[in-house]
């Protein structure tokens, strides 16, 4: 029975967030919203394994506008599976609505919508680039900081990798040097916060540089690595993918 009152709240949670042009969310579902999301996460692994056919999706950066482009374009959960990439929050000027549209539907469809870290899911990132802001702008200060820190607590929980059908590996930002073994995603525990190096780290926030051999720190971001063409030939070779897919980073068409 609370199960069933429970999927009602959320449904109404996406119902408004879908059809209502104003955003209407009390801080308390809110919140309850994110504590349901982070026990959703943890019922997870860290390296989700998944089947196509799946819709693998970008940074949103709080273009609500965009979030809802996507879903007209290639369909909606239930019917249709997701993998967002990470970077739901900041720069943008709704990401509120994004990220609670996508707790939202985590929630209500597990097995058909997944989400994975990026280096905005972080407490010491999103609260310079936008996203605290935001809670405190709508929610005002008191309850706009508690509710940040609730999103913030439920992105301490989410994976950072993911395979889709044993061939295409999945991350926000890139490769590591430190990842000797695949095991080595599933034994990072959670929550927790993103450390300013090792496998996680690097995973949200390295970037791949056409013009080099091999590793060299990351000096346009200060933290991690950029790596070669080799790194990612090496690295597929050495786990049997096809292909890597990632975010990250802006792309000139």
């Amino acid at each position: 029975m609370l199960k069933n009152i429970y999927m009602t709240s959320v449904d109404d949670i996406i119902s408004k967030l879908l059809f209502n042009s104003r955003f209407v969310c009390t801080s308390r579902k809110i919140r309850a919203l994110c504590t349901a999301t982070k026990l959703t996460f943890m019922k997870q692994p860290m390296l989700l394994r998944l089947q196509a056919p799946i819709n693998v999706v970008g940074d949103i950066h709080g273009q609500f506008s965009d979030l809802l482009r996507v879903f007209e374009l290639a369909g909606f959960p239930p019917d249709t599976n997701f993998l967002f990439l990470g970077d739901f929050v900041d720069r943008g000027p709704q990401s509120l609505q994004v990220i609670t549209l996508l707790f939202a539907l985590k929630t209500r469809y597990p097995e058909n919508v997944y989400l994975l870290r990026g280096n905005h899911e972080s407490l010491s990132v999103n609260h310079r680039y936008g996203f605290y802001g935001e809670c405190k702008l709508r929610y005002g200060n008191h309850r706009g900081h508690r509710i940040w820190k609730a999103f913030n607590r439920a992105f301490d929980c989410l994976p950072i990798a993911a395979v889709i059908d044993n061939n295409i590996f999945c991350i926000h930002g890139g490769l590591s040097p430190r990842l000797r073994r695949i095991d080595q995603i599933d034994k990072i525990k959670r929550p927790t916060r993103v450390p300013k190096s090792g496998i996680m780290c690097d995973f949200l926030w390295a970037d791949p540089c056409p013009d080099i051999q091999g590793w060299r720190k990351n000096e346009h971001r200060n933290v991690s690595y950029e790596f070669g063409p080799d790194c990612v030939i090496d690295f597929l070779n050495k786990f049997g993918f096809r292909l890597v897919v990632r975010a990250h980073q802006a792309v000139d068409s």
